[in-house]
């Protein structure tokens, strides 16, 4: 495999903690550890095409991040739910459940990642079965408004 070099700049307290943790977390390098990180999320950005199901978790200042409300709400038809955690005086998590088209929800995430505030977003996708419309124990996918689940016999 050929290697190709090149320079990422961090914030010192980044670059710190990657020297700090890198060896515990088993890897040789910090190169290693940034290939591997790089890896999982180039896999998860580009996967899944046409309909997804999945979670977008976002740390964030909320006395910095005004606007994560209005963005969800011009997503209604995306966002399914969302709950939220202060997990400081000053910080908050999101956990916002989606269900739609991966480019869609792509482009929320997106809107999310530009806020300023935002320290971290994360995202799980599974994608949805569309060849018998069928997914694990028979669970189907509905598209909004309606969206419920309906057992299959």
């Amino acid at each position: 495999m050929s290697v190709v070099r090149f320079s990422v700049s961090l914030p010192k307290s980044l670059a710190k903690k990657l020297d700090e943790v890198y060896p515990k977390l088993g890897f040789k390098s910090r190169s290693s550890l940034v290939e591997h990180a790089l890896r999982d999320y180039l896999a998860e950005a580009l996967a899944g095409e046409g309909k997804v199901v999945g979670v977008l978790v976002v740390l964030y200042d909320h006395e910095k991040s005004k606007e994560l409300i209005h963005i969800q709400h011009q997503f209604l038809e995306t966002i399914l739910a969302s709950t939220h955690l202060h997990v400081t005086e000053k910080l908050c998590l999101e956990a916002i459940m989606v269900r739609g088209d991966a480019q869609e929800i792509r482009k929320l995430m997106r809107f999310l990642r530009r806020q300023k505030g935002v320290k971290q977003l994360k995202s799980i996708f599974v994608s949805v079965p569309e060849a018998n419309n069928g997914g694990p124990g028979g669970i189907r996918t509905l598209d909004p408004p309606h969206a419920k689940r309906v057992l299959s016999h």
